[in-house]
């Protein structure tokens, strides 16, 4: 028979109050909480509904399990995984009933209720670090890498005015400040030919003239610093001078320890 709503009663407050329950309750949660409670109830039937070992057996039945003792254990072991199937799952209903009740708490009171971290039974190990990165200091420049040459001519050397090969005195400081200047960029004058251009950078329009004349003809990688040098000092127009010099140079030149004989010879045959 259909149920007689009682008199007093308010169908629209009952419904409302119904649904105001449900929606407070997120539909993802209620539907784990349905599912672990039915999960639940099947694990408890079926440990209530177990028989107790020999309760509808007949005769020949207990005839032969007390022949067979291991039947007697298998039952135990049986029914030991029931209550912790049990178990396992009221601890699985436990914590989403937990999840339930911070998800609720949060949309209650969202500033109040910060999210509760589990704590974590297995933490990540973080291994020592054998080779820490080096901090430079902020400002200092990295150290530029060692190549070894440069491609980059360097700044032209300090000269008060252009070689003009007036006298062996103005040649030899001429070659003075040129040969330092080298050697101040090693990594650029790495060759004859850079040395010369160099140089002859250096000189006035009419000797410029008389050395482009005379190298035109050879080439680049034959021009040698000394062969410049000795051009130089035939433009010169002291020649009592200039055999002053070459005398003098000549009488003072040594053999470096790794100079062959061969090469001391014909430097001063030069």
């Amino acid at each position: 028979m259909p149920k007689t709503r009682a008199k007093g009663d308010n169908p629209s407050v009952h419904d409302s109050t119904v649904m105001t329950t449900s929606s407070a309750v997120p539909h993802t949660a209620t539907a784990e909480t349905q599912d672990t409670e039915d999960t639940v109830a099947a694990a408890t039937q079926e440990v209530s509904s177990e028989q107790p070992l020999g309760s509808s057996s007949t005769g020949s039945d207990l005839s032969e399990m007390n022949e067979n003792p291991d039947i007697e254990q298998i039952q135990e072991e049986l029914r030991q995984a029931r209550i912790k199937q049990k178990y396992l799952v009221l601890r699985e209903k436990l914590r989403k009933t937990r999840q339930i009740n911070q998800e609720l708490e949060r949309r209650i009171n969202p500033n109040d209720n910060p999210p509760v971290v589990e704590p974590n039974d297995n933490p990540p190990v973080v291994e020592p670090n054998d080779n820490p990165p080096v901090v430079e200091p902020r400002g200092q420049k990295r150290p530029r890498a060692d190549t070894g040459t440069t491609d980059r001519p360097p700044p032209r050397p300090k000269m008060e005015e252009s070689y003009r090969g007036r006298s062996v005195a103005e040649y030899e400081t001429f070659m003075a400040r040129m040969t330092w200047h080298h050697r101040q960029h090693a990594l650029y004058f790495i060759n004859d030919m850079r040395k010369v251009a160099s140089a002859a950078a250096e000189m006035d329009d009419k000797n410029m003239l008389r050395w482009s004349e005379h190298a035109k003809d050879i080439p680049d990688n034959a021009i040698t610093w000394n062969d410049y040098q000795n051009f130089l000092l035939r433009l010169i127009e002291d020649p009592q001078n200039m055999q002053r010099h070459i005398l003098q140079k000549y009488n003072n030149a040594q053999q470096y320890e790794t100079q062959s004989v061969h090469n001391f010879k014909a430097y001063l045959h030069q």
